[in-house]
């Protein structure tokens, strides 16, 4: 069986730090003989030399580990949907932006709560996709002061509703949020749902079937606890308590290749899908859509690289 390059220099790490840690238990043990010999000039003298290896390649090892997980898996999780992929680890964010999105009550008295900690830029058929680790300082009763999750925005070549909103429950209550978006976004509630554990705002638009299907996807994991903004083109979703990055498996850990393209956000492929609308353009893809290229390309045959049309639905082209 074949090992991938990025399998194959998270093992290599892991394994450095391995070599480190089984040196260091080793000389930690001679220690402990000749201590319990009562040879306390080469007991102490090993115990010196632990400590000292111990801090010369267990931590530098360890922080290579992590740090070759970091990049690895973001090439082979997130790699499998871009086409170019970026971790920035000191991103850079205003607390306005996020305010200016309305997705629930912010709290500018607690701006200096406001964090970013590290931020995924994904280019996928030339569409930047940004996902943002970050704490948002809330104003909701009976929710934490801070919250802490994942900011995922995009710019989508197509618009398929005017305008919408959908709310987990654990953003805050009914009236709290019917209050909140009539008076910064204009927006009351909608007939439709999604979830049963999500609240919808609209401007009055109708969203189709497909949409809600496709809505319905990207919500059915966390549906209490995701945020979905449409306006227009632009797509926002918050996703509390999620993390852009798995933790990395600890030292004795197997780590596969399936372990290593596991997404900290796995609503990514079904976020693409809905921007892309690749439901109804696979059907007229040239290629099988499980091919690689095809699925970052997202089953698009484009016809005219300055049009749109290619994106629309068949019932939206002129």
């Amino acid at each position: 069986m074949t090992i991938s390059e990025p399998l194959h220099r998270v093992r290599r790490a892991k394994r450095m730090l391995l070599l480190a840690w089984l040196v260091t238990i080793a000389l930690c043990g001679a220690s402990l003989f000749y201590l319990g010999l009562a040879d306390y000039r080469m007991g102490g003298f090993l115990a010196v030399m632990t400590v000292i290896l111990g801090t010369a390649t267990v931590l530098p090892a360890r922080a290579a580990y992590r740090a070759q997980w970091k990049r690895q898996s973001l090439l082979a999780g997130y790699g499998k949907y871009a086409e170019q992929t970026e971790l920035d680890e000191n991103p850079h964010m205003a607390p306005e932006q996020v305010e200016l999105l309305c997705l629930f009550p912010f709290d500018m008295n607690a701006v200096s709560d406001f964090d970013v900690s590290r931020e995924v830029r994904l280019v996928c058929r030339e569409r930047g996709l940004r996902i943002t680790e970050l704490s948002i300082p809330a104003r909701i009763r009976g929710l934490e002061a801070v919250v802490d999750g994942c900011l995922i925005q995009m710019t989508m070549p197509r618009a398929p509703v005017s305008r919408m909103m959908l709310t987990g429950e654990a953003f805050g209550s009914y009236d709290i949020l019917t209050a909140w978006y009539r008076k910064n976004l204009r927006l009351l509630p909608a007939m439709y749902s999604v979830q049963a554990h999500m609240l919808a705002f609209g401007d009055g638009s109708e969203p189709s079937p497909r949409t809600l299907d496709q809505l319905d996807r990207i919500t059915a994991r966390r549906s209490r606890d995701i945020v979905l903004c449409l306006s227009g083109r632009e797509l926002s979703i918050f996703i509390r308590n999620a993390k852009v990055l798995r933790r990395p498996p600890h030292a004795l850990a197997r780590i596969t290749q399936q372990r290593l393209e596991r997404l900290g956000i796995p609503e990514v492929p079904a976020i693409l899908d809905f921007a892309f609308d690749t439901e109804a353009l696979r059907a007229g893809a040239d290629a099988p859509y499980d091919e690689t290229e095809e699925r970052k390309q997202a089953g698009l045959r484009m016809t005219d690289e300055q049009s749109d049309d290619p994106f629309r639905r068949p019932e939206e082209a002129p």
